[in-house]
């Protein structure tokens, strides 16, 4: 659907850009990066970012941007865009309010803003009555997650 859209709009930045999945798998950048072909007539630009883009050189996409970029603390990339998306940026981000404004400003008059992201706070109900082995390795995942996610800056409350 997002495919469709943007072959109408033109220009979208996906934040928080993760590893693609391997090349026998429909390629996608962290957030909605789509394979080149999504854009292939609409003249649009789709531009995908993260702190780590190191793995862009040997990921590279046709109609697709990649920028090492940290939506927290640098401007909006150039734009406007029609649509951002972010997914799991928001529960990594240290100054959440900085990064939504600094989607917010990138957007193009009537442009969307998806964000797709975590609530670790829904976490702690994974399994509440731990009885067998499966609910205690579940539980340790779960805390293991969590303080994972505390040593890398995110906000649990």
């Amino acid at each position: 659907m997002i495919a469709a859209w943007l072959r109408t709009r033109g220009t979208s930045w996906a934040t928080g850009a993760v590893r693609p999945a391997p090349a026998s798998t429909p390629r996608r950048s962290g957030t909605s990066r789509r394979s080149g072909s999504t854009m292939d007539g609409a003249g649009g630009r789709v531009l995908a970012t993260g702190i780590d883009v190191s793995w862009a050189e040997t990921a590279a996409i046709a109609g697709v941007e990649e920028l090492r970029h940290d939506v927290a603390r640098d401007e909006p990339p150039a734009g406007p865009f029609d649509l951002v998306h972010a997914r799991l940026v928001l529960v990594h981000a240290a100054e959440r309010e900085t990064a939504l404004r600094t989607m917010v400003r990138a957007l193009r008059p009537g442009g969307w803003l998806l964000v797709e992201d975590a609530d670790p706070a829904l976490q702690p109900l994974i399994c509440p009555d731990e009885y067998g082995p499966g609910r205690e390795l579940a539980n340790r995942l779960r805390t293991g997650f969590r303080q994972l996610l505390r040593q890398r800056g995110a906000d649990l409350a």
